[in-house]
């Protein structure tokens, strides 16, 4: 049996100050810690932890970016994003590790405003929508050695139903 772990989760978000991203940790490290503690505990085949980082905590007002770009956040969220990232490198092998760098895709949805791409793609799910997520590419490299060169799409998420 094989196991994958998405994270995607977190109440801080882009505009967050220090304090409120220092308040997650505890959790981020409880699911790092669950992740190596089921490797003990099943005989499973592979444990893979995705982790959706954020380019745009990272990168904020650079542009083209590319594999040579070093990180320069601005804001606490930026720096939040880096230390996290560092812990999902830190996990223990066999883990296999994906860090993931979308350049929008957090938030919570507001009647008027723009939702997250995960809530965007459990509501198009849960309507039978396709979700249509494709704005500028961002490449992120050498976060896991079998998926080098990974490009990532992500950005302005909106639904309609398949046609029949």
């Amino acid at each position: 049996m094989d196991l994958s772990i998405i994270w995607a989760a977190g109440r801080a978000g882009f505009g967050a100050d220090k304090a409120t991203v220092l308040d997650e940790i505890p959790a981020f490290e409880s699911i790092l810690d669950l992740s190596e503690t089921t490797l003990d505990i099943l005989a499973l085949g592979s444990v893979c932890f995705h982790f959706l980082s954020s380019a745009g905590g990272l990168f904020e007002t650079q542009v083209d970016v590319d594999a040579a770009t070093h990180f320069a956040p601005l804001r606490p969220y930026g720096v939040y994003k880096l230390v996290q990232e560092a812990k999902v490198e830190a996990l223990r092998a066999p883990i296999a590790k994906m860090i993931y760098r979308p350049s929008a895709v957090y938030g919570y949805g507001e009647p008027t405003g723009r939702v997250g791409l995960p809530i965007m793609l459990l509501k198009n799910g849960l309507g039978n929508w396709t979700t249509h997520a494709v704005r500028k590419a961002r490449y992120v490299e050498g976060l896991c050695p079998e998926r080098r060169h990974r490009r990532v799409r992500a950005a302005k998420a909106g639904g309609r139903r398949p046609r029949r």
